[in-house]
């Protein structure tokens, strides 16, 4: 009988996070579907941090969260409504 070598993956250590997702936990950490993560990945402009490895792509999880981050609009304030126009 062979033994096993322990690697964080099966050690059940509860203190090692994942440094990076794969694809389905990514869209689902985005609530966006897999598709939607494709496009997004595969449109350069996107600038949606990731990486290959071969042929599989993860995505960098601190990298990934400041990306999201930087989506989100600034022409706006925390409680601030947004301007309507009204015609006179």
């Amino acid at each position: 009988m062979t033994k096993r070598k322990s690697t964080a993956r099966n050690s059940g250590n509860a203190e090692t996070s994942p440094l990076a997702l794969r694809p389905p936990e990514a869209a689902k950490a985005l609530a966006i579907g897999v598709r939607k993560l494709w496009e997004i990945t595969a449109d350069r402009t996107s600038g949606i941090p990731h990486v290959r490895l071969g042929k599989a792509v993860v995505y960098p999880i601190r990298e990934l969260a400041d990306w999201l981050t930087s989506k989100v609009p600034k022409h706006r304030t925390a409680g601030e409504r947004p301007h309507t126009h009204t015609q006179q």
